[in-house]
């Protein structure tokens, strides 16, 4: 039976592709069913590069950082506006409700941050079920403003969902989706005492080399250093490595980044898909994005990660326990000890054949096809 599937996400490349997710309805579409992405207009040309449907329901992009502002205050910023901001939500609701109606929708995918999916869900009486990663509880300040965010949300987001006569709507950011089929692109080994219950872990697929030949003299470096939250001087810490050590260092810029002084064995990108170059790469610097952090194990490459924030901890403590890549967990340790770091993983070769054999773990879990057979499962 062919289904009509619409999958909701924030207007940001990574909530499009968490680490299997555009794999996943990609294979949805090639079994044949029909599959629009409801979002916003940063990511239209990027949906349609992979030939799949666009409707714009007006969710915002994350804003990249801007000149003179802390790195704390982006992060504010990017939590409260994009996840807390109660016309964003109801905006996206009625554009997504006007979408399933006049489309005949029977399914509801979504990544999981955004509320418009489940809503719709519950308000249709639709299937649903969500894509991606799943969430850490943050720490500190930081999780001390969540929570009071949080609580003046809910007074107003109760109020919203009792208008657009959703029962119970209002408990929704509280319940982190567990009600429902919650996929996520890891295995059990490698998530560890991080896993939540509430889960499916499907794996992911791999990602095989390209035929670019390799410059076997020197190692090639992916540093993902962040579109929208940086910080210069971890960006100067790795591009030094280029002038010390023989490397061949590819990066992105992101949207903000000051430029960069020119070194002839630096290669920038504005943007780039890593699935595309991190294959080809001897080893992968990261912040610990969950999205980079799985392409890294899909590629097989060590990585180091070098987290800015809470929410990129767990993947630095996953690497290091798993032995794939190694971690530093400060801003200090990423400007002192990452020389001694970067020595340490390219000479040893055990990161290297354990980051081989997380690949394979991840590819025996089923990957895109898996997570396919699930959510066809809940209407078939």
């Amino acid at each position: 039976m062919v289904h009509n599937i619409a999958y909701i996400c924030f207007a940001g490349y990574s909530h499009l592709d968490w680490g299997g997710t555009l794999e996943t309805l990609k294979e949805l579409k090639r079994r044949g069913h029909d599959v629009t992405i409801l979002s916003g207009p940063k990511i239209e040309d990027y949906v349609n590069k992979h030939k799949l449907m666009f409707y714009d329901i007006g969710l915002d992009n994350f804003r990249p950082r801007q000149e003179n502002e802390t790195i704390e205050d982006t992060l504010a910023y990017h939590q409260f506006h994009n996840f807390f901001n109660i016309k964003s939500v109801v905006e996206s609701y009625e554009k997504g409700l006007e979408f399933i109606k006049n489309n005949d929708v029977d399914l509801i995918l979504s990544d999981p941050l955004c509320k418009a999916g489940p809503l719709l869900s519950m308000k249709m009486g639709i299937p649903y079920a969500v894509m991606g990663p799943y969430n850490y509880q943050p720490e500190g300040k930081v999780d001390e403003d969540n929570t009071r965010a949080l609580n003046e949300f809910l007074e107003k987001f109760e109020a919203e969902t009792k208008k657009l006569g959703i029962k119970e709507g209002h408990k929704l950011p509280l319940v982190q989706n567990s009600p429902w089929l919650n996929i996520v692109y890891s295995v059990p080994e490698f998530d560890g005492d991080l896993q939540e219950p509430n889960i499916t872990h499907v794996g992911s697929d791999i990602l095989p080399p390209s035929d670019v030949q390799k410059n076997k003299d020197k190692l090639q470096v992916f540093y993902s250093s962040g579109t929208i939250f940086w910080d210069y001087k971890q960006v100067e810490a790795v591009t030094k490595l280029a002038e010390k050590y023989p490397i061949d260092l590819f990066m992105t810029k992101g949207r903000i980044i000051p430029d960069i002084n020119g070194n002839k064995n630096i290669k920038i990108y504005d943007f780039c898909d890593d699935k595309q170059i991190i294959p080809n790469m001897d080893l992968l610097i990261t912040q610990g994005g969950l999205g980079t952090v799985t392409n890294g194990i899909r590629g097989a490459v060590p990585m180091i990660v070098m987290p800015l924030f809470w929410y990129n901890i767990p993947q630095s403590i996953k690497v290091e326990r798993y032995g794939n890549g190694l971690s530093l967990n400060s801003l200090d340790k990423q400007i002192t000890l990452l020389d001694k770091t970067f020595e340490e993983i390219t000479s040893n070769n055990k990161y290297q054949e354990r980051a081989y054999k997380l690949q394979k773990k991840f590819e025996s879990f089923g990957g895109s096809v898996r997570a396919a057979d699930l959510i066809c499962d809940l209407v078939d």
